[in-house]
C-alpha cells in the first residue's frame, strides 16, 4: 500500500511540475476528430512532452516526443489501416540509433542506425512479397561506403556496387546474374 501511495504522489508531482512549464494544446480536423494533442512549453512557445497526431478516422498517426521545440527519443508513425510504419529515435532533434520500417502487411522494409544525425553502419532492405534481402550495405558519417549487394526477388545476386565516400568506383555483376530474373 505504501508503495502505490508512493507511486500515486510521485505521479502527482510530475502533473503539477510538467504542468507549471508546458500548456496542452489540441486542434481538430474538419470532422471534430482530434489531428493533434500536445504541449507547448511555456516560456519558449515550442513544443514539449508527449504529442500525438491523429488521422481524420481518428487512428494514431504518429506518436512523438518534444524537447523545446527538438525532436527527442522515440517517434512511431502508423499507416492509416493502425499498421506501424516506422519506428525511430532522436536526441537533440538529430535522428540517432536504430530506426526500422515496415510494409503495411507488417514485414520488416528496411533497418539501420543513424550516428551523429546521420547514416551510419550496416543498412538491409527486404522485398515485399517475400521478405527475402534486397540490398544490403554499410554507410559512414552518411555516406555509402564498401560492398552494397543487389539482390533479385528470388534471393539470387543481381550486383554489387562498391563505394568509396558516397561515390560509385566498380559495379560487379554476376555472370548468372542475367539468368537470375
Amino acid at each position: 500500500m505504501k508503495s502505490l501511495l508512493k507511486i500515486l504522489l510521485m505521479s502527482l508531482m510530475t502533473t503539477f511540475v510538467f504542468s507549471e512549464v508546458a500548456t496542452p494544446f489540441k486542434s481538430l480536423h474538419e470532422n471534430g476528430n482530434s489531428k493533434e494533442i500536445g504541449f507547448y512549453h511555456k516560456k519558449t512557445g515550442k513544443k514539449h512532452g508527449k504529442w500525438t497526431y491523429y488521422f481524420k478516422n481518428g487512428k494514431i498517426k504518429q506518436s512523438a516526443r518534444y524537447l523545446d521545440g527538438k525532436r527527442e527519443g522515440e517517434w512511431k508513425y502508423y499507416y492509416e489501416n493502425a499498421g506501424l510504419w516506422r519506428i525511430n529515435y532522436y536526441k537533440d532533434g538529430r535522428p540517432v540509433r536504430k530506426w526500422k520500417e515496415y510494409f503495411e502487411t507488417g514485414k520488416l522494409k528496411r533497418i539501420g542506425s543513424y550516428k551523429n544525425g546521420k547514416r551510419s553502419g550496416k543498412w538491409k532492405r527486404y522485398w515485399s512479397n517475400n521478405g527475402k534481402l534486397q540490398k544490403t550495405g554499410s554507410f559512414k558519417h552518411g555516406k555509402r561506403v564498401g560492398e552494397w549487394q543487389h539482390y533479385y526477388n528470388n534471393g539470387n545476386l543481381k550486383k554489387t556496387i562498391h563505394y568509396q565516400n558516397g561515390n560509385i568506383i566498380k559495379t560487379e555483376i554476376p555472370e548468372e546474374a542475367s539468368l537470375s530474373e
